[in-house]
């Protein structure tokens, strides 16, 4: 059997396929280019980041108490907004408002609850000019006397704040929601400065007297 073959058809038929496969291999081509510059320009991204997060990690170990809250802008705060109190009444609240302000809620709030109660106490035996060592419980009886801590004393018995006081000086876990309550109280809603410049104008050293409207 004898085949006859065109040469020149089979040239071109020949060329058709190689130039396809040539097309295709270029688009191939193409869209790698295309995946290899979006890698470079994420890898040059990534690279920015690194570099980002290596110098705020450099600044953390250089500054260790780079604080959002510094310890100067709240020791000026309470020296300006509460010349009321004792030195010592200020310097418990001062340390009290620094770890409360900055730190998370991971840590035991103990220490932090017993300065805001510290504080408290200090005033209140102060004022109340006591010889004798009242414990927080019965200090806080004391103002029961008065119908204008009525309020105070209710905020004081809903936060359970007699038995967490007690709690966290007994080796308990005071979490820091349950400090922010007490601080609440004596703080933003302003009962420690209503205590102290009510017996700032009141005279209690008579036990019988009774004591007159805030």
């Amino acid at each position: 059997m004898k085949y006859n073959f065109n040469v020149n058809e089979f040239n071109e038929e020949m060329y058709n396929v190689f130039s396809g496969y040539v097309d295709v291999e270029n688009e191939e081509i193409k869209r790698l280019r295309k995946e290899i510059e979006l890698l470079r320009m994420r890898n040059s991204h990534l690279k920015d980041e690194v570099t980002k997060l290596n110098r705020e990690n450099k600044n953390l170990k250089e500054n260790p108490r780079n604080k959002k809250y510094p310890l100067n802008s709240i020791r000026e705060r309470v020296e300006r907004e509460y010349d009321f109190l004792s030195e010592e009444s200020r310097e418990s609240l001062i340390s009290a408002e620094y770890i409360f302000l900055n730190e998370n809620e991971d840590i035991d709030f103990s220490g932090v609850y017993i300065g805001y109660i510290k504080l408290f106490e200090i005033e209140l035996r102060g004022k109340l000019s006591l010889k004798e060592n009242l414990t927080f419980g019965s200090l806080i009886e004391k103002l029961e006397q008065a119908r204008v801590f009525n309020g105070l004393i209710q905020e004081l018995g809903k936060n359970r704040v007699i038995d967490n006081r007690n709690r966290g000086a007994h080796n308990g876990i005071i979490k820091k929601i349950e400090c922010g309550r007490v601080r609440k109280v004596l703080i933003e809603e302003g009962w420690l400065r209503r205590v102290v410049e009510y017996f700032q104008e009141v005279d209690l050293n008579n036990d019988e007297e009774e004591f007159e409207e805030f």
